[in-house]
């Protein structure tokens, strides 16, 4: 059932956001096969050799949205996110599109914009630990996107479909057939925070989106906001990633100035 599955809402309303034991063994095979699938990838881009396979996109094709929740969601952002954080929201949301041009995925714009746009409210301090009994940040977050978006009249699964995106983008990896913009929103989160797949796009392409979202000291920013999570909410994925998968270590490595 896709409720019980690890990272959804149904399944962090019902656990609190807490992993098994069982869970996390899950949670580290998911990395361990990611990893080894990336691994000759990576090691190229480690020893500086170019890829000749990395994607272009024309910078109109990464331009945000223009509609009426779109904008209502860019104006909450403007109200509870810092600078640097709704930059990185914005560069999630191009990373992702990259990243679907590259694969070839179909997804649903507005919905994986609004989704991007939406996947950090949890730890802003007008929503950080709002929804009794829940540890996990990425699911308080989605709980409050979800009212946000009925309020504003989406129906009931392209809300389900939004929460389950935000609450899942913790997890190490997020297969398309558990949501094209659920595995596109943990792809460019990845992307933006620890460099996941950067040697998959041309360097161009990165400047451009860089250039256009600049980072503004996000590694020590959001690094600090997600210690802080992972110290205060044992148990979680935040603190599961800092004990199990040098989270902090792998934000401060990315491949990006800050």
């Amino acid at each position: 059932m896709t409720s019980s599955r690890v990272g959804t809402l149904g399944w962090a309303e019902r656990t609190g956001g807490i992993l098994s034991r069982r869970e996390r063994i899950g949670l580290l095979g998911d990395a361990a096969r990611l990893q080894m699938q990336i691994l000759p990838a990576q090691t190229r881009a480690l020893l500086g050799r170019g890829n000749p396979r990395a994607v272009s996109v024309d910078q109109d094709r990464l331009r945000v949205l223009d509609t009426m929740i779109a904008r209502e969601a860019e104006a909450l952002c403007a109200e509870v996110y810092t600078q640097a954080l709704l930059n990185h929201c914005l560069r999630s949301y191009a990373w992702g599109t990259i990243l679907a041009q590259r694969d070839g995925l179909d997804h649903d714009p507005e919905l994986f914009y609004v989704t991007c746009l939406l996947h950090d409210l949890g730890v802003t301090d007008r929503y950080r630990d709002t929804v009794t009994g829940q540890a996990c940040f990425a699911a308080a977050g989605a709980t409050v996107a979800r009212e946000w978006s009925r309020e504003r009249g989406w129906r009931e699964p392209r809300c389900t479909a939004l929460a389950d995106a935000i609450s899942q983008h913790l997890n190490p990896y997020v297969a398309p057939e558990h949501g094209i913009e659920a595995h596109l929103m943990q792809a460019g989160a990845g992307f933006d925070v620890v460099g996941m797949r950067h040697w998959e796009v041309a360097t161009p392409t990165v400047q451009t989106v860089l250039a256009s979202h600049p980072r503004l000291g996000f590694k020590k920013s959001f690094g600090s906001a997600m210690c802080a999570q992972a110290d205060q909410h044992h148990g979680t994925r935040t603190h599961f990633l800092y004990r199990y998968m040098q989270f902090g270590a792998r934000i401060n490595r990315a491949p990006y100035p800050d």
